[in-house]
């Protein structure tokens, strides 16, 4: 996995959702910008396997909270 890569489509999605004016929910802890990027690199590097792209995120701290 690419770090460099991880990151960069985090903070275009992220830009892209503050462009968009996009508000989450007020009980979400983790924003949507993360549960999206954890998508995208299942895409990308898991077949689509959204489980373990979060495991390996989770693992490499990539997140900043509990997504359930």
């Amino acid at each position: 996995m690419n770090a460099t890569w991880i990151v960069t489509v985090f903070e275009v999605i992220d830009t892209t959702m503050e462009t968009l004016d996009h508000h989450r929910h007020v009980l979400i802890k983790v924003p949507d910008s993360e549960v999206l990027t954890v998508a995208v690199v299942a895409a990308k590097y898991f077949q689509n396997h959204h489980e373990r792209a979060l495991a390996v995120l989770k693992a490499l701290h990539y997140l900043s909270g509990p997504l359930s």
